[in-house]
């Protein structure tokens, strides 16, 4: 049985708890109490469905249990408040990968379309079941959420995990305070919870592309493994060559049109630091964070981003890649010279020391074997 207890707390703000057994299992949704759900005509979407249940890890070999949840009361108002908001809150675009041997299949995507066909606890459970055989003891107990509704002409599914945390209960309503500690609490926050979005007008030739959000991750800036690829199958939409290339691009031209030399430097430093990202799930918003760029280090390079969208879409990073496109550096000096060695040695082939006594005035040195020796034409115009 479903139990719901809507409660307000001392800061205006509101919770609900639901569990199977209440005082075992716990959900608490804080919501500010200004903000109410809109049900009127701007929704384009009507949840018609829900479904949830109780995800372990992978080695307690425990069964995976669920129970529908009624589209009426304060959980489905919040629940319904993350399906509405699913298409803005979700920023990173994914795809389904291909089978191994490169057909358009994916068994993922076959079980949510076998969900979203006839939705209920029955074919949700598939899904359930992959959740907690990719579910580690780092990943811990969560809550699965299966959301899905309509509008006109599209379907669409929301997909959300809400992990296990504890808490301590306090209840003063006796006259008294006793207080009880809580194992099994499940809180929706703004820092504490994944999901996936997909929409499409076909189920038999859509949703093979979707939207995702990590906030356990670095707030939303990265996606974990477990959640995209054990879980979902899936990959970044932007391939690692594409996006990395495009990281490599922004950051040659920041370099190239900025006039402050501590900001320039501090741009080269992070190109010639990028290479310790390799493998790794980045967006030029996480590359400056990660790096804790200065801000108008991060201005200089955000800003040679076509829009928001970009600076915050995920790819994964490939070293190979970045250094075909930042393979040479070169330092011009106001005497007339230059400098040019490969961008990974140019320490190493130039020794670079401070001039006592003159600011920003710097001396390069150097030694070896002349192999070549070359004259060429003026770029400049």
């Amino acid at each position: 049985m479903l139990v719901v207890f809507p409660s307000c707390n001392s800061d205006g703000r509101r919770e609900l708890r639901f569990g199977g057994t209440a005082g075992k299992i716990v959900v608490i949704a804080r919501m500010a109490s200004s903000h109410r759900i809109d049900s009127g005509p701007a929704m384009s979407f009507t949840l018609t469905q829900i479904d949830s249940f109780l995800v372990d890890t992978n080695k307690s070999k425990k069964a995976v249990t669920g129970t529908a949840v009624p589209l009426k009361g304060t959980l489905f108002d919040m629940l319904n408040r993350i399906f509405q908001n699913s298409d803005a809150e979700c920023r990173h675009d994914i795809a389904f990968s291909k089978s191994q041997d490169g057909k358009q299949q994916n068994e993922v995507r076959d079980l949510m379309i076998d969900y979203l066909s006839a939705p209920s606890q029955r074919t949700g459970m598939p899904l359930a079941k992959r959740l907690q055989s990719v579910t580690t003891e780092r990943s811990g107990m969560g809550l699965l959420f299966l959301l899905t509704g309509s509008n006109a002409t599209e379907e669409r599914l929301v997909v959300s995990r809400f992990p296990a945390d504890s808490a301590i209960l306090a209840d003063d309503s006796g006259g008294g305070l006793t207080v009880q500690f809580l194992e099994k609490v499940f809180m929706k926050s703004a820092t504490s919870y994944k999901a996936a979005v997909y929409r499409a007008k076909s189920l038999s030739s859509g949703f093979w592309q979707g939207r995702a959000v990590d906030k356990q991750v670095n707030g939303d800036l990265t996606i974990s493994t477990y959640w995209i690829e054990e879980f979902l199958n899936s990959g970044f939409r932007i391939t690692p060559a594409h996006g990395t290339r495009r990281l490599a691009t922004y950051l040659r031209e920041a370099i190239k049109a900025e006039e402050d030399i501590a900001i320039k430097e501090s741009l080269i430093a992070a190109a010639q630091l990028a290479k310790g990202f390799d493998g790794q799930a980045l967006t030029p918003e996480s590359f400056c964070k990660q790096l804790k760029l200065s801000k108008e280090a991060t201005q200089a390079l955000l800003n040679r981003c076509p829009n928001d969208d970009v600076k915050r879409e995920q790819f994964r990073f490939n070293v190979e890649e970045f250094g075909k496109q930042l393979s040479i550096r070169t330092v011009q000096l106001d005497n007339g010279g230059s400098l040019t060695a490969p961008a990974d040695d140019f320490n190493r082939v130039f020794r670079q020391d401070q001039v006592d006594g003159k600011a920003g005035k710097v001396q390069f040195t150097t030694q070896g074997v002349v192999v070549d020796d070359r004259l060429r034409k003026d770029g400049r115009q």
